[in-house]
């Protein structure tokens, strides 16, 4: 294509735009680097089959990872000298793992070079696969940037922590039962596409092809459908994350067609479930978190964030009683609160919440980490991710650049006395100080300020969620300072584990309200 100023004026680059993965140059190779608004060909990518995983490797890249490293010298290890002949571990084929094989990888050494040779992944048989299973990506080298997933042809996600869980939730009950295509693209540092085979998995789900918005709308009725392929009765309900059922539908058989009533929805977030009756039994078959969609307007004094971003969804199945405590004291004491739960959950919501002059406390429970990339090693700050994004405390020219990459710093909270109290339910392993006061770029608190915070794994134990919630409790039921919450929940909380490990910087008698 031939550069121009008008064609080149918006242009992006490509993992940016609906194009990635999706469109390739005149050579019919995969786009890459920025785009032009101009005519973009689309050959190889309506061919489903197409791949280039795998191509163009280095000879001493032994496992097809684009780069020759630690990795392919450990499989010469282990081959030293053994005869070989079949072996794809003796570079040279003359029969044996030697020093001429070492000599063909040093040529290449940590060069990226060609198409690691990725494939989608899923947990569990992918010949009989039901309900939320994982989707990741193997083989990915480490210079991969990048990667996306696929399914049936549709964009799935983005894996946004690549290097840590590396992974995306996939509902399979809300496709149809039977057989499906799924594909991955990766893009290296230096945007180079490189495109999997398609990996074939078969779902089979009693209730499927369910139907059913993330979000509710105030003064609307939510709708819910599905098909479902035995004879049992089923209903729908409602659930409060505190437990109370608010709504239960009339029971059906065969499909579920519910309208839930918008009165039933008194509060920014529930569990939407789908039960079978087994003889006088109710058994659950399907369980999501649906929540409000965003209203930007009111004045909120409290932000609750819980983008579900990572498998399992930590949010929706850990911290549910730590949601439903903050909820229970903002209604009892006054306070207006914003859920923005996975969709909602976007950069844009995010920042539009903590950008009230109003907001004083928050809550976010996410994924986070004190490096990105692999070791950790592309850029040392303090993150956690959101809805499509991953959020740092603060830029730096050292730092790579990417167009869903966001910093806490441009919000100048750091220069605001407004924000009170900060609890970061996340992942932190490193050495920053503290994962909470690195989002504001503020090592030393504000007077009248707490940033509480995890040191350590804060993912799928239920103690967790006990301790928050009962600080929680203990500020809003108690109306205790601070420090008298902490000790309440250290006194609550009989998990060893727990205190060591748990944080906070700021002033003990801060109060909520």
């Amino acid at each position: 294509m031939i550069d121009c100023p008008f064609i080149d004026a918006d242009s992006q680059y490509i993992e940016d735009t609906t194009l990635v993965g999706r469109s390739t140059d005149a050579n019919g190779l995969p786009d890459c680097n920025e785009v032009d608004l101009g005519y973009h060909w689309s050959a190889w990518w309506s061919d489903w089959s197409f791949s280039n995983a795998g191509e163009g490797v280095a000879a001493g890249d032994i496992n097809q990872d684009a780069v020759t490293d630690g990795s392919d010298l450990e499989l010469l290890f282990w081959d030293w000298l053994n005869p070989s002949p079949n072996d794809a571990n003796d570079i040279n084929d003359d029969g044996a793992v030697n020093f001429k094989d070492y000599a063909i990888l040093a040529q290449t050494w940590f060069e990226l070079q060609g198409h690691p040779n990725i494939r989608p992944v899923v947990s569990g048989d992918p010949c009989n696969l039901s309900g939320n299973v994982a989707v990741d990506i193997a083989n990915f080298g480490e210079g991969t940037w990048r990667a996306f997933l696929f399914i049936d042809g549709q964009f799935l996600g983005e894996i946004l922590n690549l290097y840590d869980e590396g992974c995306i939730s996939l509902d399979t009950r809300t496709y149809n039962n039977g057989q499906h295509k799924i594909k991955a693209v990766t893009m290296d540092v230096n945007y180079v596409i490189t495109v999997s085979p398609v990996n074939e998995a078969t779902f089979a789900n009693d209730l499927y092809c369910v139907s059913g918005a993330e979000s509710f709308e105030d003064g609307r009725n939510y709708q819910i459908a599905a098909m479902y392929s035995d004879a049992n009765n089923l209903r729908v309900k409602l659930v409060d994350w505190d437990g109370t059922e608010t709504y239960t539908s009339p029971t059906t058989s065969g499909y579920v067609n519910a309208a839930i009533p918008a009165n039933a929805f008194t509060r920014q977030i529930y569990d939407l479930a789908v039960e079978k009756q087994d003889g006088t039994n109710w058994e659950n078959i399907y369980k999501r978190a649906i929540a409000q969609g965003y209203v930007p307007f009111p004045p909120y004094d409290f932000a609750i964030f819980l983008p579900r971003n990572y498998y399992p969804p930590m949010a929706s199945e850990y911290r549910k009683r730590t949601v439903a405590e903050i909820v229970t004291i903002c209604e009892s004491s006054g306070k207006l609160y914003a859920v923005l739960y996975d969709g909602q959950c976007t950069w844009e919501n995010f920042a539009s919440v903590l950008s009230k002059p109003t907001v004083k406390y928050v809550y976010l429970a996410a994924h986070g980490g004190p490096g990105f990339g692999p070791d950790k090693n592309w850029t040392q700050r303090t993150f956690f991710n959101i809805t499509g994004s991953t959020v740092f405390s603060y830029w730096s020219p050292d730092m790579p650049t990417a167009a869903n990459w966001h910093y806490m710093h441009d919000l100048n909270l750091w220069q605001s006395e407004r924000i009170k109290i900060v609890h970061i339910d996340a992942c932190y392993v490193g050495f920053f100080d503290d994962m909470a006061a690195e989002w504001l770029y503020n090592e030393i608190p504000i007077l009248g300020q707490v940033f509480v915070s995890w040191q350590g794994n804060a993912v799928g134990d239920d103690s967790w969620d006990m301790f928050s919630r009962n600080i929680w409790y203990s500020l809003g039921e108690r109306e205790s300072s601070f420090y008298w919450a902490w000790q309440y929940a250290l006194s609550q909380n009989h998990n060893p584990a727990i205190p060591p490990v748990f944080r906070y910087i700021g002033d003990d008698g801060v109060f909520f309200p």
